[in-house]
């Protein structure tokens, strides 16, 4: 009987450290769907939406190819962005050659400590055999309901769509569990096939249905809300209206509120593709009267790693608050850059700003 050809859609070579994140790919794909629900295209978040950063099932495979290698530069600069050598055929050219391209691209011999290699299967179809292998033992898990072992397979913070909090550890997880795992989900996880139901994504890992493992087999983000999750999810909602400036109130979901040492910032959607930034000063809160209101603002993406910004005018200048997700380990999640006909005139480092 003919050995069955790997499933993947992208050769799994290189694993980017501290990267948390499910697919994140430009499109219109939306995280979850239903009336009242949040509306979050892929990008937006999962360490963002305001939404989440895998894709559902429909969302755009993307073909690295068996000789591509994702690495992340390290000069530090201020944006960071994934440089990527690509090669073709069976890398026909010697190492030296390969390593001096390498490093060129990356800046230098450190910026190899950015990557972290993934175990070297002896071929294609045993990788395949240790990625089902650990699908199996995730489908156990939910089938014998060990909640346990599940919990201590997870990657953490293990993110919800805003404005529902991250879950941090194991414990939250348990008492998260039944928000996260409805009777619909349980089932259609049991009867799946690891084999036939399950696809790999390249780095960025194994999906089924909304559902993403890394290649270790561990859960790292479900991009659906059940019933119960979304009730809660309408209740934060309401909440965090009530925490906003009356001027801020009308908006279709949040994105994310960030701090940085300056400043606190919110980006909403409008709906229509657009959105709104406001901004306060550190020491205010959001219920006060913004500094700066921004509309119009433009949601683009940089290449296909889920790198994405929000770009918005005032005047000469322009205000991009940009999440990084693939970038070097010491890359702020967020940042915010002020421009001035070309010129920055501020770069600042942020983070999220949970809501209590």
């Amino acid at each position: 009987m003919p050995a069955r050809t790997p499933r993947t859609h992208a050769m799994r070579p290189y694993e980017i450290k501290g990267q948390n994140h499910a697919n994140q790919s430009r499109g219109e794909i939306q995280a979850f769907q239903g009336n009242g629900g949040p509306r979050a295209n892929a990008g937006q978040g999962f360490r963002n939406p305001g939404g989440f950063g895998g894709l559902s099932a429909l969302g755009r495979r993307a073909d690295l190819g068996a000789a591509r290698l994702d690495v992340v530069r390290s000069d530090h600069a201020p944006r960071h962005r994934c440089a990527t050598v690509c090669g073709s055929g069976g890398m026909k050219k010697t190492a030296g050659i390969f390593m001096s391209v390498l490093l060129a691209a990356c800046g230098g011999i450190g910026a190899l400590d950015d990557v972290k290699y993934a175990p070297a299967a002896s071929s294609s179809i045993e990788q395949q055999a240790a990625v089902d292998e650990n699908i199996a033992m995730f489908i156990d898990r939910i089938k014998t309901n060990d909640r346990e072992d599940l919990a201590n397979n997870v990657k953490y913070p293990f993110e919800r769509p805003y404005p529902l909090p991250p879950i941090k550890n194991e414990s939250e997880f348990m008492a998260y569990y039944n928000l996260l795992f409805d009777d619909e989900l349980i089932k259609k996880i049991i009867e799946s096939n690891p084999k036939k139901d399950w696809d790999t994504y390249g780095w960025r890992g194994i999906m089924f249905e909304n559902i993403w493992l890394d290649y270790d087999g561990r859960l790292k983000a479900i991009d659906r809300l059940t019933d119960e999750e979304r009730k809660l999810w309408n209740t934060l909602k309401e909440k965090d209206r009530l925490t906003i400036h009356s001027s801020l109130k009308n908006f279709e979901n949040n994105v994310f509120v960030l701090k940085t040492d300056k400043f606190i910032i919110r980006i909403d959607n409008m709906g229509n593709d657009k959105y709104r930034y406001a901004s306060w000063d550190i020491n205010k809160t959001t219920q006060d009267k913004p500094d700066i209101i921004l509309l119009n603002g433009v949601h683009a993406y940089d290449g296909s790693g889920g790198n994405n910004s929000y770009t918005f005018k005032n005047g000469d200048y322009s205000y991009i608050v940009s999440e990084t997700i693939v970038g070097a380990m010491d890359s702020p999640p967020y940042d915010l850059e002020i421009i001035k006909n070309g010129k920055r005139m501020l770069y600042l480092p942020a983070s999220k700003l949970e809501i209590n």
